[in-house]
């Protein structure tokens, strides 16, 4: 910097002969600074691409354990989803194990319809009236199987009573819960009575609300206090008839593997290997044509290793599902799994025992 001498005259202004090189000092600490700010913003880049990174992994681990559940369809609405999808054939696993425990449960549940008979004499009337409603209705025939199988989809029944002024007849008419998610109102005292159902406006359906005289409801699971939720018997047990379809595809998978072995030319040099593969190119050699060669010919097919684990995991699942559906596992197509006549016979009891209550109700 400048320096200021005094003299007896005037002031006189020296120079400073290190400011130049002080500049350039500057410029240069400008310049190193420049470049840490560019390496520093070149780590602050690495940095957010780590923590994305990161972030990705946990939400990965987050979605694989959330896979990784004994039971994938936790609320009523999803599992009826689903089941509704599967027994349609829409779904990607689980159709025909589904279609064939709803159909197989509701044949057992309904039977051969339903019978009356007089509790007391000179009901004639009365008798009239029942057989006559439930023909008019078609439940004496396949009506009652319908009913039966939409019970066992969404583990209740909601049947609409009303007056039919042309044919003046009862007229009954299913309610679904699937396109309608009605919702079932009870007495604050009774669980057990249901005092109206209504729906809301959605889309094509309209708004509305059934009185207590106008309805049938039936539940056919789940808890006295929750009368909106019945979950159906085979909710339960969903994930496993998934497991089970998809054990089955990985065996046909195997299969076909095991079913289109390579043929394997083994040589003893590279010189051989090189002439017996452009021999096999020259004369597009196929299976069932012959062939001279100097090495050595075989098949090569996959390991046999894993495929004992899926037909176990095959026999484990069936099981399961029909413990807890209550269909015996020869229905379910494992014939096999039957060790003798009794077991069957037990089997069939089994299923009857099952359906009990859907029965009774």
């Amino acid at each position: 910097m400048a320096k200021i001498i005094k003299t007896k005259t005037r002031d006189v202004k020296t120079i400073d002969l290190f400011k130049p090189i002080r500049k350039i000092r500057d410029i240069a600490n400008v310049q190193l600074m420049r470049k840490d700010v560019k390496d520093l913003n070149i780590h602050i880049r690495e940095l957010n691409k780590f923590q994305a990174l990161v972030v990705d992994e946990i939400l990965s681990i987050k979605r694989e354990t959330a896979l990784y559940v004994g039971n994938q369809y936790k609320t009523y609405a999803s599992a009826v989803a689903e089941i509704d999808k599967k027994y349609n054939g829409s779904a990607d696993w689980g159709v025909l194990q589904t279609g064939n425990i709803i159909d197989l449960r509701a044949s057992f549940i309904i039977s051969e319809g339903v019978k009356f008979k007089k509790k007391e004499k000179g009901a004639d009337a009365e008798m009239e009236f029942v057989e006559k409603l439930f023909k008019d209705n078609n439940i004496d025939r396949e009506g009652a199987q319908e009913f039966a199988k939409e019970a066992e989809i969404e583990g209740k029944i909601l049947l609409k009573l009303e007056w039919d002024k042309n044919k003046e007849i009862v007229s009954i008419r299913f309610v679904s819960w699937t396109s309608k998610k009605y919702k079932v109102k009870t007495s604050p005292d009774d669980y057990m009575k249901y005092i109206s159902v209504s729906w809301d406006a959605k889309g094509d359906i309209k708004s509305q609300t059934l009185e207590e005289d106008d309805f049938v409801y039936k539940k056919f699971g789940g808890r006295l206090n929750e009368p909106n939720e019945a979950q159906p018997k085979i909710m339960k047990c969903l994930t496993q008839i998934e497991n089970l379809d998809k054990a089955l595809r990985d065996w046909r998978e195997i299969n076909r593997l095991y079913s289109a072995p390579v043929p394997d030319f083994e040589c003893e040099t590279v010189e051989q290997a090189k002439d017996t593969q452009t021999e096999i190119d020259k004369m597009n050699w196929k299976i069932k044509k012959a062939f001279a060669h100097t090495g050595k010919f075989g098949y090569v097919s996959p390991s046999m290793t894993g495929v004992v684990s899926i037909e176990n995991e095959v026999t484990t699942n069936s099981k399961i599902i029909s413990g807890t559906t209550g269909v015996p596992v020869h229905f379910l197509g494992f014939p096999d799994l039957l060790s003798n006549r009794a077991t069957a016979d037990n089997l069939m009891q089994l299923i009857y025992s099952a359906t009990l209550k859907e029965r009774e109700t």
